[in-house]
């Protein structure tokens, strides 16, 4: 569905949500544009470990605090856009 969505010009030069196209050769031998991905690519840093929840009433959200999401952050910082990463012990 994101691959169809109408996005704008200005957000598709995002970092983090862009057009990635390739020119493939169509059945009469003529390039064809091919467009792979578009849209939002996320960051994704993934630790194991216990954490402190806490909710935040006037929100209603949850907060997470601890060492892990603290390795979870620095990883992520790590990763390019659309692009999973894990610490070791996860990937275990």
């Amino acid at each position: 569905a994101l691959l169809g969505a109408d996005w704008e010009p200005e957000l598709l030069g995002r970092e983090l949500c862009e057009e990635m196209v390739d020119y493939l050769p169509g059945s009469n031998g003529a390039l064809v544009k091919t467009v792979r991905l578009r849209g939002l690519r996320m960051k994704i840093g993934l630790d194991t470990g216990g954490t402190s929840i806490k909710l935040d009433v006037s929100s209603g959200r949850f907060g997470y605090r601890g060492k892990v999401m603290n390795r979870a952050s620095r990883i992520v910082s790590k990763a390019s856009a659309g692009q999973v990463l894990c610490s070791e012990t996860t990937w275990q």
